[in-house]
């Protein structure tokens, strides 16, 4: 009996195992594949890209142009401002002659100028005999100041006829009053007198007497009656009136 054997089967068994190998070894990889794939963590949303920073450089200095360096060196340099100059005050009046006082200090007669007097008010009085005193707050500022003043005439003229009694006896008169003075005119030529209104005290009038008192400062007394004390009281008002004017 003759026994059949197929050629090859070895060599055919060793192929199909190295197949199962290679299926198995590639199934074992995509299993590791997939599940890493499942343990990775979720990615979160992606922002916009950031622009790359630009490198900064300090601001290069502009070199002076020789252009602008001959303007600075033609250009004159600014001096110092000078000071003010300090108010000078000139003082002029219709009447020559007029006395000026600047805050009660003698500047001297008109025209008069006066220097080195401090900016701000000031109280300016000007005088002259026969006219009204001329008072004003003047605000001096530095440089010329001009101030002319236009006096008002001061109108005195009174005249009353008195008796004047002496220390023993009396004589009869006039008595007139001016804006020069004081003037007593008697019968008797020796008896008469007259004074400046700046050298007698206020007149004084007794009412019920009948007595107008005189008296120089530091010096005489005199006392004239009349026959009206009334005549007597307006002829003393008049006179301190228009004294008042001369004086104010």
């Amino acid at each position: 009996m003759r026994t059949l054997t197929v050629p090859g089967d070895g060599d055919g068994g060793r192929r199909t195992l190295g197949v199962a190998l290679l299926l198995a070894v590639a199934v074992a990889a995509a299993v590791l594949v997939v599940w890493l794939l499942w343990r990775r963590p979720p990615e979160g949303p992606k922002g916009p890209p950031q622009a790359p920073r630009a490198l900064t450089s300090p601001p290069a200095t502009p070199s002076p142009s020789p252009t602008s360096e001959a303007r600075a060196m033609s250009s004159p340099r600014s001096e110092p401002r000078p000071a003010p100059a300090s108010p000078l005050l000139q003082v002029d009046a219709d009447v020559p002659g007029a006395n000026v006082f600047l805050d009660r200090r003698f500047l001297g007669t008109t025209p008069v100028e006066a220097g080195g007097v401090a900016p701000g008010p000031h109280r300016l009085n000007v005088s002259a005999e026969g006219y009204e005193m001329y008072g004003e707050t003047v605000e001096l500022r530095p440089g010329r100041n001009e101030v002319t003043v236009r006096f008002k005439e001061v109108r005195l003229d009174e005249r009353i006829d008195v008796v004047h009694r002496h220390g023993v006896g009396s004589c009869r008169g006039r008595l007139v009053a001016t804006t020069a003075g004081l003037r007593y005119e008697a019968d008797k030529a020796g008896d008469s007198f007259e004074a400046p209104l700046a050298s007698l005290e206020p007149l004084q009038v007794d009412y019920l007497k009948k007595n107008l008192r005189v008296k120089q400062r530091g010096g005489k007394t005199w006392n004239f009656s009349s026959d009206s004390a009334d005549t007597l009281l307006v002829f003393q008002r008049n006179v301190e009136k228009a004294r008042e004017k001369v004086s104010s």
